[in-house]
């Protein structure tokens, strides 16, 4: 389950945020700590699951810490 809460909450969530929840909530048994309890998974290990999916929403995704694919 993914947990999540937009401020202000007065206001209605923008929808390229919605976009973005959609891809965390497709994959959320994939990044969940509850099923990686002895072997966490790192933040680029986290990206490198959401990247397709964030990619086909419009975003642009640095998939390499290497200065030369960036």
């Amino acid at each position: 389950m993914i947990n999540w809460m937009y401020f202000p909450q007065t206001q209605k969530i923008e929808p390229h945020l919605i976009d973005i929840l959609d891809v965390f909530k497709k994959h959320s048994s994939e990044i969940s700590s509850e099923n990686h309890k002895e072997s966490n998974l790192i933040s680029d290990e986290v990206l490198h699951i959401l990247s397709d999916d964030l990619e086909k929403a419009g975003y642009n995704i640095e998939r390499s810490k290497n200065p030369k694919t960036k």
